[in-house]
């Protein structure tokens, strides 16, 4: 019930009807006023209700928009920060294989060198043994024919000793005979 919508005057007028004075009728008809009015809305207090609440829910919701706002801006700034550090990573880790290509690349050169210089110590290894085993077959061959004219004496040698046994032995005979 609204304010406007009492009327006190036929209540009082009701109340009397039945019995109450007209003084315990104003008395009733007012304090039954003041209980429905304290306790009932005008439109006026309505509205200004709903203005206020109006005004804490822009309030409630500004702050609320000025948190997500904040939140979006700290977290595209974290994300940078994250996209930063992983760009500062790659390029170290770039660096880095750079520094182990180069590392190995030194390496292979070296031991290419160092296989070139086996392989030349090799050959003339090879060289070496090859004139060792040329001048080895200069002196076999040299005992060889050392061998042979010493083998071609000792068969004079022992055709001499048989031809002198023979003669020997026939002189021996002959005079014995």
């Amino acid at each position: 019930m609204g304010r406007d919508m009492l009327d006190t005057l036929t209540y009082a007028k009701r109340l009397r009807s039945v019995g109450f004075t007209e003084e315990q009728a104003e008395a009733q008809a007012s304090a039954l006023y003041d209980a429905v009015t304290s306790l009932t809305a005008t439109k006026l207090d309505v509205v200004e209700a709903k203005n206020e609440t109006k005004e804490v829910m822009v309030k409630e919701f500004t702050g609320v928009r000025s948190e997500i706002s904040d939140f979006k801006d700290s977290t595209a700034e974290e994300f940078a920060a994250v996209r930063s550090e992983i760009s500062d990573f790659k390029d170290s880790t770039a660096e880095e294989f750079a520094a182990v290509r180069s590392e190995i690349s030194d390496f292979k050169e070296a031991v290419a060198r160092e296989f070139a210089k086996v392989r030349r110590e090799i050959a003339a290894f090879k060289e070496a043994v090859a004139l060792e085993f040329t001048g080895v077959r200069r002196e076999i061959a040299e005992i060889r024919l050392a061998l042979q004219a010493t083998n071609g004496r000792v068969a004079l040698l022992n055709w001499m000793a048989g031809f002198n046994l023979a003669l020997t032995a026939a002189v021996l005979v002959k005079l014995l005979t």
